[in-house]
């Protein structure tokens, strides 16, 4: 017979719990990402996926995230967002505004500029100036450690 501590017991209980939260978490945002260009989709449709009701999920959410569930779709449409802007996968605002689910482009650049600290507008040449440079330091940094 194995003698256990009950520090033992709540160390097991505590690694269980928090898997548990790990793997809510990835189904919330596996939910949320495939839902992204969806411009109806609202936080009632997400807490039915999430077998949960809206007061439920929304405790729950803003426990994890520090945001409601509204907030922190829109925080992964514009992580997203970012993503396609660095990828050159758009070239207007407006056709990256509705592949991540908003719906007026004057509202998603306002939100933009608050997560990021530009408008779209400008992120967008930005990363097109920027990103072939990236390619060219990259080439020299793996030369130079080529020579020596």
């Amino acid at each position: 017979m194995t003698n256990f501590k009950i520090t033992d017991i709540q160390i097991h209980h505590n690694n269980v719990k928090a898997h548990h939260q790990e793997k809510w978490e990835q189904k919330l945002k596996v939910i949320i990402k495939l839902n992204l260009q969806n411009s109806s989709y609202s936080v009632s449709q997400l807490a039915e996926q999430m077998d949960m009701s809206e007061r439920g999920l929304n405790y729950k959410v803003k426990k994890i995230t520090g945001l409601t569930p509204a907030k922190y779709i829109n925080e992964l449409r514009l992580q997203r967002a970012e993503a396609l802007i660095k990828s050159h996968s758009f070239t207007t605002v407006k056709e990256i505004c509705f592949a991540v689910g908003f719906i007026k482009p004057a509202y998603f650049s306002s939100l933009f500029k608050k997560r990021f600290g530009m408008p779209p507008s400008q992120y967008l040449p930005f990363w097109a100036i920027c990103l072939p440079f990236w390619g060219i330091i990259i080439l020299l940094i793996q030369s130079n450690f080529a020579i020596n």
